[in-house]
């Protein structure tokens, strides 16, 4: 505000007709042909169509509800999910595309998409969707596996959560920290490798002469960050293939094939 006081708001509900009501829950958004067009029941076509014009369906539950989210999922509402948000994105690029300091992060609007993904993770857990910290500290520090976590808290594991989470822990907000040191000191590395490394390490100058090749082919990143980390590589002389495994660009989480994974930490791309 004018006066210097920081007022905090957050979405309380949202109103609208049928439609935008579905369109922004994620039902369908055919009403004339679907078989079960109800948010309330579970009346198909054929019986609301019937003799009876009062007949009612089973009433929806948060149970019936997290069933179908299940069988969703394993048709495919995942990519769904990707193809409505770039085209929500594209429309609506100043309000939603994921853009920091000027520079489109990924495709824009990958955020989106995880926003939608932890919701629906949520609406799935028994528990509140309110981190329990006390909780998930006593879980971590008794040994917890891994795949534990990520159900209980799968907050944790994602993108926006483990910046809130490192903000909370250190007070640097990850993202911006990271890009604002790229800006600072990203042409001075790069003009090290190039100007430098590259006369004294081959490996340096293969790599360089590997990315002028393919200049302009990558969407997913900023060029610069690319050209750093792969020069990194080769400046330690690290091979791609033990940091990066590449899976099929719609891949889910439970879709990679763990025993292909190299066994030791690496980044799972989606893409080439």
């Amino acid at each position: 505000m004018a006066d210097g006081h920081v007022v905090k708001g957050a979405l309380y509900c949202i109103a609208g007709d049928n439609l935008g009501s579905h369109t922004l829950g994620g039902f369908t958004e055919n009403f004339s042909s679907s078989e079960y067009f109800c948010r309330y029941c579970l009346i198909s076509r054929t019986a609301f169509e019937g003799a009876d014009p009062n007949v009612c369906g089973q009433a929806r539950t948060p149970e019936t509800y997290r069933a179908a989210i299940d069988q969703l999922e394993t048709e495919g509402v995942l990519q769904q999910h990707h193809r409505d948000s770039k085209k929500v994105v594209a429309t609506h690029p100043k309000s939603l595309q994921y853009v920091i300091d000027g520079d489109i992060i990924g495709l824009g609007y990958h955020s989106l998409v995880k926003q939608l993904q932890v919701r629906v993770e949520n609406v799935k857990r028994s528990d509140t969707p309110k981190i329990k910290k006390r909780k998930i500290r006593k879980e971590i520090n008794a040994g917890a596996s891994i795949q534990k976590l990520s159900q209980e808290w799968p907050f944790l594991f994602k993108e926006v959560g483990m910046v809130a989470h490192f903000q909370e822990l250190t007070g640097v907000h990850l993202i911006e920290f990271f890009l604002a040191n790229v800006d600072r000191k990203g042409a001075r590395l790069l003009n090290f490798f190039k100007c430098v490394d590259a006369h004294e390490h081959k490996q340096v100058l293969d790599a360089l002469l590997k990315q002028q090749t393919e200049r302009g082919q990558s969407t997913c990143c900023s060029e610069e960050i690319i050209q750093m980390v792969l020069l990194l590589l080769a400046h330690f002389d690290e091979k791609e293939e033990h940091l990066f495994h590449f899976v099929e660009k719609m891949s889910l989480a439970e879709e990679v094939q763990m025993e292909n994974v190299p066994p030791t930490p690496c980044l799972i791309v989606c893409g080439k």
